[in-house]
């Protein structure tokens, strides 16, 4: 009698394993788009708020200037 070993239920788990990790490999690559994407919207924001601190300072500047000449103008004449 010859004893033979039935490899069918290995071999399920094994393709079990690896359809599974053929599953967290796509969960793991979405996930790094999701990462990239997160750190485009970040990169834009972060150029956007220093647009907005250039535009503020530009505008704060104007109005240090304007102030400037409508005091010289307000002055009386010596």
């Amino acid at each position: 009698m010859a004893d033979t070993v039935d490899n069918k239920p290995l071999y399920e788990i094994l393709v079990c394993i690896r359809n599974r990790m053929a599953d967290m490999c796509r969960d793991i690559r979405a996930l790094k788009d999701e990462i990239v994407s997160l750190y485009t919207i970040m990169g834009e924001s972060i150029k956007t708020d220093a647009r907005r601190e250039s535009d503020y300072l530009h505008l704060a500047a104007r109005v240090e200037r304007l102030e400037q000449r409508l005091d010289e103008r307000d002055r009386p004449p010596l």
